[in-house]
């Protein structure tokens, strides 16, 4: 009797993970990220910005922060938006438009084993028109990470 109530649980939780990965549950991970990658931005933290990005990406440059003794300074978002080519030659302050990104996503495309995504988002920053972005992202132990951005 034992064994038949493991497998009725193991069923049924089986069903569950099925219906959010069909139904779009699997998406609120990938939102949260992008949300806390928004917010990082609007809030001026390079570090929490870095946490958004795929490990392979952001550990040796977290490290060189840290071992630099940088701090989330004008100067290391700076460098980090030239890096990254996102406003281009805009004219602002870069504080200021990290402050008004916006990121509106449109639409989830996850591949066949449920571990990488691709969004098409409008991303847009005060004063500008709305861009469509796409969005890689990519599952890692149980979280979401941005891994690239292409316009």
């Amino acid at each position: 009797m034992r064994q038949k109530a493991v497998r009725l649980t193991a069923l049924a939780t089986a069903a569950i993970l099925a219906l959010c990965l069909l139904s779009g549950c699997a998406s609120s991970g990938v939102k949260s990220t992008l949300s806390r990658f928004e917010n990082a931005c609007q809030t001026l933290n390079a570090k929490e910005m870095l946490a958004c990005v795929d490990p392979t990406i952001s550990d040796p440059l977290l490290s060189a922060m840290e071992l630099l003794g940088i701090e989330d300074t004008s100067e290391t978002l700076d460098r980090l938006v030239a890096a990254l080519g996102l406003f281009g030659d805009a004219g602002e302050k870069t504080e200021e438009l990290l402050q008004s990104i916006r990121i509106t996503p449109r639409s989830y495309d996850f591949n066949s084993d449920k571990d990488r995504c691709t969004v098409a988002a409008d991303f847009s920053w005060e004063g500008s028109e709305s861009h469509t972005v796409t969005i890689r992202m990519v599952l890692k132990e149980e979280t979401w990470y941005i891994s690239g951005l292409s316009l």
